[in-house]
């Protein structure tokens, strides 16, 4: 999944730029409590993401090897999980954007256009996810599910 690599590379970039880079004020940048949580949250995301939907791929897998079809409660939810990750990244990626401060938008850095890229991704209609939560959790609720299947 594109953004999660973006996010990743990001937070790569990120702890390497920042190791040893001092604020406007002369503080160290690593001991700022804002950015240990953005970079840990955006880490965790990475995990999390990647996490889900292997772990989806993984299932629908071993359904299509047994020649079973997934529910379509299951397809909804899946297809959720893979909307609303990039809305994660596109998040966590944002924070991280913000907490680097001002310079950040400098073409010395790269994250504008990893940022960038994250958001395109997040904007594209399979990444929709209000919809795909609509359709899922309507199904749940018994409601008639209008639009695409999964």
């Amino acid at each position: 999944m594109v953004p999660v690599g973006a996010l990743k590379g990001m937070v790569d970039q990120f702890v390497e730029i920042s190791r040893n880079r001092l604020s406007g004020r002369g503080d160290k940048v690593a001991e700022d409590p804002a950015v240990s949580l953005a970079v840990a949250q955006a880490l965790i995301t990475v995990e999390d993401v990647k996490s889900a939907m292997h772990r989806s791929f993984a299932t629908l897998y071993d359904w299509i090897e047994k020649g079973n079809l997934a529910h379509w409660q299951t397809r909804r939810q899946y297809r959720f999980q893979g909307s609303y990750g990039p809305k994660r990244c596109a998040d966590a990626a944002s924070e991280l954007y913000r907490v680097f401060g001002g310079s950040v938008i400098f073409a010395d850095f790269p994250f504008g256009r990893q940022l960038n890229d994250i958001l395109a991704v997040r904007s594209h209609f399979t990444n929709h996810y209000q919809l795909h939560a609509n359709t899922w959790v309507g199904d749940l609720m018994g409601l008639q599910v209008k639009g695409m299947p999964v």
